[in-house]
């Protein structure tokens, strides 16, 4: 169940007076407050897990005596989480240097990402085989875990599994005839490390924070989540490309020209050694001669070369947490309208 404040989210003045809120609650003997990550960064009005947010939530969380349970950094965005008076430090923790610096942890972990079966379907070993077939069938699942309770994991089923022993004339109706040992790691695993134990075992089961079975990755997931982080990288991509050709195009781009419009240090060569930033100044200065090409209203289109601009500062300040959908949206349609023009210019 969502946890409400006790007033609209646009009438708090900060976002230390909703964590002084909740700090107050929990002291007065409230149930700690449980809602999704997402839901979670609203009130930072930020929608995803950047470093500089990470950094700035973990300093009022620490400000406010406050910790989330599981750490909302290495959790899915729409998974829950508590959100908890802060724990008294551990022997390890106090004996470290007052001068250490607490930073955002750099590792892609795989507790972080969207499962697509984020509350897996499981069999115990003496379910039937036809009732393991059956929930694979309907749900078009490929694999099932096995478990005897939900910290007691025996291993998964799959239809390789099945076919292996169905081929080796195993005889058994049970699904305990059909199991292999499971490939399994800790929410906290890194993602990246954990990518050729899904490709070979084509699964990854991953515990919780309390060591239960949290979820279930397989390679579809897998193929789902690198479309998901490599989408904004590729359009940014193709959006620069076709930027630099139309600059190309349409200025003059020699040092002495650019020096008056952008920063250039001596290692300059050419248009790849300028920014993002330098672009949408060339496009807004007299590089360019009025009228702007192709009867193109230079405000707008400076506006929106700018916009994307903003969307490719946050996709490069990388997190594991899906890009906006309104801001791939506009990537799609910024690509493609830059293609038309380059079409045009050619």
């Amino acid at each position: 169940m969502t946890y409400n404040l006790l007033h609209p989210l646009e009438a708090y003045g900060s976002s230390e007076e909703i964590l002084q809120e909740v700090s107050e609650g929990l002291q007065a003997g409230s149930e700690p407050p449980r809602l999704t990550v997402r839901e979670f960064l609203k009130w930072f009005d930020a929608q995803r897990r950047g470093p500089n947010i990470v950094a700035w939530i973990d300093d009022l969380l620490s400000e406010a005596k406050l910790e989330t349970k599981p750490n909302y950094v290495n959790t899915y965005i729409d998974d829950d989480i508590s959100i908890v008076a802060l724990s008294p430090p551990d022997k390890a923790s106090a004996e470290k240097s007052a001068e250490a610096v607490s930073l955002s942890d750099p590792v892609l972990r795989i507790g972080s990402l969207k499962s697509g079966k984020a509350a897996p379907l499981v069999v115990t070993p003496n379910d039937s085989l036809r009732h393991a077939i059956t929930l694979m069938m309907v749900n078009d699942f490929s694999q099932l875990p096995v478990v005897t309770g939900p910290r007691d994991i025996k291993g998964i089923i799959s239809w390789k599994t099945i076919g292996e022993r169905l081929a080796s004339k195993v005889k058994g109706e049970e699904v305990r005839h059909f199991i292999e040992p499971a490939n399994i790691v800790p929410h906290d695993a890194s993602f990246f490390k954990s990518i050729p134990g899904i490709i070979e075992h084509e699964h990854v089961l991953v515990r919780g924070e309390d060591n239960s079975l949290a979820s279930i990755l397989t390679t579809t997931d897998l193929s789902d989540q690198f479309l998901q982080l490599t989408e904004p990288f590729l359009l940014i991509n193709e959006i620069e490309n076709h930027v630099r050709l139309l600059l190309q195009n349409w200025a003059d781009l020699s040092k002495p020209n650019l020096a008056n419009v952008c920063k250039l240090d001596d290692s300059y060569t050419n248009i790849f050694d300028l920014s993002f930033g330098d672009y949408v100044r060339i496009f807004q200065s007299d590089l360019i001669s009025d009228p702007f090409p192709l009867n193109i209203d230079r405000k707008e289109f400076c506006t929106t070369i700018d916009q994307i601009r903003g969307i490719r500062n946050d996709v490069m300040h990388f997190s594991a947490d899906p890009t906006p959908p309104e801001s791939i949206f506009k990537l799609r349609k910024v690509s493609e309208y830059l293609r038309k023009l380059q079409v045009l210019t050619s």
